[in-house]
Formats: structure tokens, sequence, C-alpha cells
């Protein structure tokens, strides 16, 4: 095992190494070794399509070796050799990445070679960022959640597939998943000899609570308490299970109370695993949230009237503000793979007008396929503040290319506009009255894009 893990921070080392130069091909080829290595690695997956990604906006997609290697891994899975079949569309991505044909070939590959989580990444992948409207994938997808046990996840795909497709017919399958969330707590707690489940007259409420359906403090202490008598009684250095309740603690309506034992629980999870970098995470949102309700409550005051409250108000968010910050600074630097706590990093950097600091987090955030429309409208953003303006212009264009959904383009369309409008030439000013016009029709209240297209077309009168 320490071996494997030695080989496999060489290769990711010997694949960033290899970005930074633009070496594209060299990076491939060495995060696909890293894949061979640990086929579950999401880190490395995650990596790996980022540079895939970039390396065809950069070269172009190459359909003919992209159809070369999707005919040889058919030749292999039908001989049912599925794990070459695999590596082999792992590598055809590259010429391709956006290819729908070719990602959903590769998850069904996965499942044939046995590699389920695989095969739900990919096709979560496919409905996070490059076809969200296909129906069929998301259907596959609930299907998937639901053979790994999943059912709440499963409902999740078919709420997303109601919300495409009013009219499809998904309600009883909801139903039924909804049943066996219930069904398979309540068989594992007849397994593990829970009588108290069994003699309880509030059966019912016992299975929501176990079904995340948690609303009142009421149940919020029933699951703990049963977590603390059962779970833990057989597996007391569980340091999940440790977390789940400092979780569940978390969400009291009683924050102060929820704060203390949240606290409590998660220091129990981390004697069991001090270097384990999501307990830190843990404790660093449970103080996230204890400064935001602070910030909330204030701001209370301030729409009251107190106006002593403005000054403390003031101050607390700075606190919320700085401590966010020292805080993704240490999340980035524990996990550098984690495309969201790097746009969490710039954005905060970019409320801290650091801008240049900014820029450096959003572009490596850019790479991550779920975050790459606001990272590039942030990298925008970020170019405007520093009078880049051309450059920023780029990269709000680079945000909207291909994303067909509006509300997923409005925001770079919006800054686009802007930037356009701020050049203060004839041409520019035409350009950004086009878009403003496009935002106004498809939806007039969104920001103050009205008062957008009567300043544009006075610069173009002017």
């Amino acid at each position: 095992m320490a071996k494997q893990k030695f080989q496999l921070n060489a290769l990711m080392k010997k694949a960033t190494d290899a970005v930074q130069r633009q070496n594209y091909n060299l990076a491939i080829f060495n995060y696909l070794q890293a894949l061979k290595l640990q086929i579950n690695n999401e880190d490395v997956r995650l990596a790996l399509r980022a540079i895939q990604t970039r390396n065809a906006k950069v070269n172009g997609n190459k359909p003919l070796r992209r159809l070369w290697a999707t005919a040889k891994a058919t030749v292999y899975a039908a001989l049912k050799k599925y794990d070459k079949a695999l590596f082999v569309l792992e590598e055809a991505v590259s010429y391709d990445p956006n290819n729908v044909k070719l990602l959903l070939f590769l998850a069904d590959t996965a499942l044939k070679a046995g590699y389920g989580d695989v095969a739900i990444w990919q096709r979560r992948s496919i409905a996070d960022s490059v076809d969200q409207r296909n129906t069929v994938n998301l259907l596959k997808l609930a299907e998937l959640y639901r053979d790994d046990g999943q059912s709440d996840q499963a409902i999740k795909m078919l709420e997303q597939v109601k919300a495409v497709d009013p009219l499809s017919d998904v309600d009883l399958k909801m139903r039924e998943y909804s049943a066996e969330v219930s069904s398979r707590i309540f068989g594992q707690a007849v397994k593990e000899g829970s009588r108290s489940i069994m003699k309880d007259a509030g059966d019912a409420e016992r299975l929501e609570l176990d079904a995340g359906k948690l609303r009142t403090d009421d149940q919020r202490r029933k699951a703990i308490n049963y977590r603390l008598a059962n779970d833990l009684k057989a597996r007391p250095k569980d340091m999940a299970i440790w977390i789940t309740i400092g979780e569940i603690a978390a969400e009291m309506t009683d924050f102060d109370q929820g704060y203390t034992e949240a606290k409590k629980y998660y220091e129990k999870a981390q004697e069991l695993a001090p270097e384990n970098s999501a307990i830190r995470d843990h404790f660093g949102d449970l103080e996230m949230k204890r400064l935001a309700r602070a910030v909330e409550a204030v701001n209370d005051q301030v729409k009251d009237g107190d106006e002593a409250a403005k000054a403390q108000l003031k101050e607390l968010r700075k606190q919320e503000l700085t401590f966010q910050l020292g805080e993704y600074e240490r999340r980035v630097k524990d996990q550098p793979l984690k495309g969201d706590y790097h746009f969490k990093l710039g954005a905060l950097y970019m409320q801290f007008k650091r801008y240049d600091d900014a820029i450096g987090e959003l572009q490596v955030s850019s790479k991550d396929p779920r975050w790459r429309i606001k990272s590039l409208t942030y990298l925008g953003r970020c170019m405007l503040a520093n009078g880049n303006v051309d450059m920023a212009i780029g990269q709000f264009q680079r945000a909207r290319e291909g994303v067909e959904i509006f509300d997923k383009y409005k925001d770079p369309m919006y800054y686009e506009a802007c930037a356009c409008l701020q050049k203060g030439d004839a041409d520019s000013a035409s350009k950004a009255l086009a878009l403003f016009t496009q935002l106004y029709e498809t939806d007039i209240k969104f920001r103050d894009v009205k008062d957008k297209v009567a300043e544009a077309q006075r610069a173009i009168n002017n």
C-alpha cells in the first residue's frame, strides 16, 4: 500500500510538472498511469478530465483517433476484456472530451468491469457539465445509485428528470425508492438486534430520522441518542459515526447547544484520526456557521434601526471573511486537487481585492468541469478589476462556450456586456447592447439589465 501511494504521488507530480510546461500529452499519460494504480481515485480522474479538456481546446479534437480508439475498445468489450476496454476509452476521451456517446460507453464499460463507483462518477459528470438535460442518462444514474444502496441520491436524480421533463412518469419510482430508504434502515436495525426500534411506538418517525428527514431538535436528539447507544456500541472506533453525530448536532435549531455538542463529537473523531483533513473541514464548517449566525443576528438588529449595531456588523463580517480565508487557504494546502476549495479561495481573495491571488486560484478551479463556468466568470471579473478589459471579455466568452441553459450563462453574458460597455467605443457599445438586449428579452428582472440597455443605447447615440 505504501509503495502504491509513493508511485501514485510520483505520477501525480510528473503530471503536474508536465501541465506547467504545457506538455499536455505527457500529463495525460501520467494521469492515466496513476488511474491504473487507483481506478477509483476521484481526484486523479478529475485532474485527468481537466487536462484532457484543456488539451482539446488548445490542440482541437481528433475525431479519427477517437473513432479508432472506440473501435479498439469495442473489440475488447466484445471479448469481455472490460478492463482493457475501459482504459482505451479513458485515453479516447483525450481526443474528444465532451463526446456524450463516448462518455456513456465509458460509463457502461466501467459497470461491466465491476467498477460501479466509476460508472456513477462518469454519469454524474455528464449530468453536471456535459449534457444536463439527458434524461436517459439521469434515469440510468438513478438506477446505479439505487443499486449502490444510495436511494436518497437516486431520488434526487429522478427529481432532476422531473425538472427537465415535467411529464415524465417517474412518480412511482420515486415512491418506490423512498420506501426502500426506510426499508433498508429498518432491516439493518433488525439485523443488528435493535429491540428498541421494534418496540417503539414511533417506528415510522424513527425510520424517517435515519432517512435524513430531521426537522426538529427532538428528532435530532433521538437520532443522536440512538447512534450513541447502538452504532457506537457496535463500532466505537468508527470515525465516520462520530462525524455523522456531529453533523446532526450542528443542524440543531438551538445552535449554541448544537455547536458545543458537534465540537465534542468532532474532537472524538479527531482522536481516532488526528491527520484526517476531512475532520478539520468539519471543524471549519462549524465555525463558519457560528460566525454566519452571529452576522445574521446583528444584521437583523441593523434592519430594526439599531444604529449601534452597524459598527458591530462591519467587524463581524470582517471576522467572518478573515476566518473563511484562512480556512480555505488551509484546505487548498491539505487537498490541492479539490476544485471547489480553489474556487472558494479565489472568490475570497477577490472579496479582499487580492486579484492576482484570486486569478491563480480560479485558473486552477476552472479546470474542474463542475466549477468551470463560475471560475471563468470570476476570472474575468478579476481581470476587469485589474484593468485588463480585453482579457476579461475573453474569459466571459470562454465561460459561455457550449452552454445552452440560460441560467448557467447569464452571469458571464452580463459581465461581458459590462466589459464591452466599459471599453467606450461605438462598436463595443453595440456589442454590449446586443448582449443586454438578449438578457432583457429572456429575464427582464435580471440584475439591472433594464437600466443597462438604456445606458448602452445612450453610449451608441453619443
